[in-house]
Order: C-alpha cells, then structure tokens, then sequence
C-alpha cells in the first residue's frame, strides 16, 4: 500500500504520502463518529428543507383558514392550533434533568455548582 514503486523499501515521499491517508481517513472516522459526514449533513440538509416547506404549508393554511369566519373554521382554527402544539411536545428533545428523577438533578445541579463537568 505504501511501497509504490514495488522496492521493497518506503522512501521519504512514499512515507509523506501514506501518512497524509492515514491522517485522512483518521479525520474522515471521527467525522463521521461525531456525526458529521457527508451523507449526514445531506440528510440533516434535507430535514430542514422539509420542515421549512410544511412550516410554510401550515403557515399558508393557517391564513386561509383565519379569512373566512364561520363556525367550521373555527373548529379548524383550534385543531390546527391543538395539531402544532401536539407536534412540538411529542418532537421536541427532552433534556436530562426533565427525565430524571430528584436525586439525579440534585446530583447534576451540585456538580454544576461545584464546577465539576454534568455526568
């Protein structure tokens, strides 16, 4: 792999080179543990473009909606309404002292106070 010319004996460039991959594909593995590889940020990419486009389906709704005024549309109006906020409690992240219990946010607020890293 790094004997290029086939001698036997890896001179200084051939050396440099193989390095250079080593190093490469060190970063390219820890990129990709970290969560950061291409096909990652493409996906991440494409999340966003589709939450922006159903944000600005339920916007543009959402007006349509709130023009006319009869009874209907109300019950509309409240079930988009009900509808987002249903959908931003079940998709939003939770952090760690709201899952846990007492002892463990005692723990992590002590720690915090101390200067001691969160565990």
């Amino acid at each position: 792999m790094s004997d290029a010319d086939g001698s036997g004996m890896i001179d200084q460039q051939e050396f440099v080179d193989a390095w250079e991959r080593i190093e490469e594909e060190i970063v390219q593995d820890t990129l990709e543990s970290l969560g950061v590889s291409d096909a990652a940020i493409a996906g991440f990419v494409l999340y966003l473009l589709l939450l922006l486009s159903v944000t600005f389906a339920f916007i543009f709704t959402a007006i349509r909606a709130w023009e006319n005024s009869s009874s209907f549309e109300a019950v509309v109006q409240s079930l988009l309404v009900t509808g987002s906020g249903v959908l931003t409690q079940v998709t939003r992240s939770r952090p760690k002292g709201e899952d846990g219990d007492e002892q463990s946010i005692s723990e992590i607020v002590d720690s915090v106070v101390k200067g001691d890293e969160a565990s």
